[in-house]
């Protein structure tokens, strides 16, 4: 912990997933007959995301085919599905879970062989694949 005393701030230097939680500031004001002031500020600190994992359904003629975003490690704000580069809106040929964890088209066309790319996001970080 590193106090600056130009800001009256406090910096954590190398936090990890064990310094989350709530922290008492207890400030003293010389002069002011002995007057305090408690400040309680919550801490929360998130992991940077690996790559996430994409799970396909088997490929049949004729069968839906599901896309499926895995996050391994850390919590994602935002999940969004590119094809191309793209993203992709629920229609007629795309369905997007509630979640934006699975996607999932109608069936094996050559209109929808193209590159799938699961982007996720939280506060702190961005990974796709």
């Amino acid at each position: 912990v590193v106090y600056n005393m130009t800001s009256a701030s406090l910096q954590l230097i190398n936090a990890d997933l064990a310094d989350s939680g709530i922290y008492e500031t207890l400030i003293s004001y010389p002069g002011l007959d002995g007057k305090k002031s408690h400040y309680h500020s919550i801490l929360y600190i998130q992991e940077m995301l690996k790559v996430p994992l994409i799970i396909q359904t088997r490929i049949d003629i004729n069968q839906i085919i599901r896309l499926k975003c895995i996050v391994k490690h850390g919590e994602t704000d935002t999940i969004l599905w590119l094809k191309g580069g793209v993203a992709l809106r629920n229609n007629k040929v795309y369905k997007i879970s509630s979640s934006n964890r699975t996607v999932s088209f109608s069936s094996a066309r050559v209109a929808n062989c193209e590159t799938y790319t699961c982007v996720i996001k939280n506060k702190i970080s961005e990974n796709h694949r």
